[in-house]
């Protein structure tokens, strides 16, 4: 079989995870199938009341493109790293994925999981995830999952990133006022370098 290249170009606007499910729906991926998986974390994660998840059509700078938005009302505020591990556990037994995108899941969740777990000094899996434990996280991997592999890119696909546009100022959140970008991405770029 011949073997494709997929580029992900996030050296103008930075990348994030509804980012990436949009343009790979927009590549193709079945955009209800998708959908469907993402909303399939409500049932495995406690806390959340509300799941909503759109997909428009939008032009931006004179180009067509989709763009994804989340909605959730979470009576939770912060979540430990092993109860996030376990929702996405339980989520993908519950969807017809590859092994492969199911491994993409897990360990993108334990890369988070892991980079928080050194910044605070605790054992990754008990470590507060804070923002990063909000639904959000779990329906943005659980995304990006499903659609490249409903595009087959975990099968026969080169994939490529250009280096990551990151951003500057400061911005507030529960720790306080942080530079851009906030430490743990810098700690997954420097564990993933």
């Amino acid at each position: 079989m011949q073997s494709r290249v997929l580029v992900i170009d996030s050296s103008a606007a930075g990348i994030a995870g509804d980012m990436l499910v949009a343009a790979a729906i927009d590549l193709g991926a079945n955009q209800k199938a998708t959908v469907d998986a993402m909303l399939s974390a409500k049932e495995h994660l406690r806390g959340c009341s509300r799941l909503e998840i759109s997909v428009k059509n939008v032009v931006k700078h004179g180009f067509k493109a989709k763009h994804v938005s989340v909605e959730a009302l979470e009576t939770v505020q912060e979540r430990r790293a092993d109860e996030m591990i376990s929702a996405l556990q339980d989520t993908l037994s519950s969807l017809s994925l590859s092994k492969e995108a199911k491994n993409f899941a897990a360990k993108s969740l334990k890369t988070l999981a892991d980079a928080e777990g050194r910044l605070h000094d605790e054992k990754a899996s008990k470590v507060h995830l804070h923002e990063a434990g909000s639904i959000d996280t779990l329906v943005d991997i659980l995304g990006v999952a499903y659609a490249l592999d409903d595009l087959g890119i975990f099968a026969n696909t080169k994939v490529f990133a250009t280096p990551i546009a990151v951003g500057g100022g400061t911005f507030s959140f529960s720790h306080g006022r942080v530079p851009n970008p906030v430490p743990a991405v810098l700690e997954i770029a420097k564990q993933h370098k």
